[in-house]
């Protein structure tokens, strides 16, 4: 069941308090409505120390996903498709094989799968950001973002 934000600080507790059932599990948060992702995502943006744009069919690519040589500002007018829009909170990487992966508080992925144009049925932009931001973050939108939740 989709919940609201009410408490930000509960929201945070949470996310620790999964990882006893399963440490590598992340939490992910997303926006409650495609109306709020460009906005998001680009307040995210700002926060973001790495960003990567991917395709998936049409012209480019079939099955795979595969960089897009578009730049974030050039698929951010898919944002507010029907998409899936969120963070995923990673306390635990499970490995080493990135530079966000090395942070030592884990990282945030901000992350979107959305409709794409005549190069690529669909985009994904792929953002890492340090997770002492993650407060600053729910507090700022935690009227447009809900979780996964009893």
């Amino acid at each position: 069941m989709l919940k609201n934000i009410e408490n930000v600080d509960q929201v945070i507790q949470l996310s620790f308090d999964l990882l006893k059932i399963n440490p590598y599990w992340n939490f992910q948060i997303q926006t409650k409505d495609s109306k709020y992702n460009r906005k998001f995502l680009e307040y995210l943006k700002t926060l973001s120390e790495y960003t990567y744009v991917d395709g998936l069919g049409g012209v480019n690519s079939t099955w795979q996903r595969v960089k897009a040589n578009k730049s974030f500002e050039e698929v951010i007018q898919f944002s507010e498709s029907d998409s899936k829009c969120g963070i995923k909170i990673v306390h635990l990487p499970i490995g080493k094989c990135s530079p966000w992966e090395e942070w030592s508080d884990g990282y945030l992925e901000g992350f979107i799968r959305m409709v794409g144009d005549s190069d690529f049925n669909e985009y994904f932009i792929w953002m890492y950001i340090k997770q002492d931001h993650l407060k600053d973050i729910l507090e700022k939108f935690k009227n447009e973002l809900c979780y996964y939740g009893n």
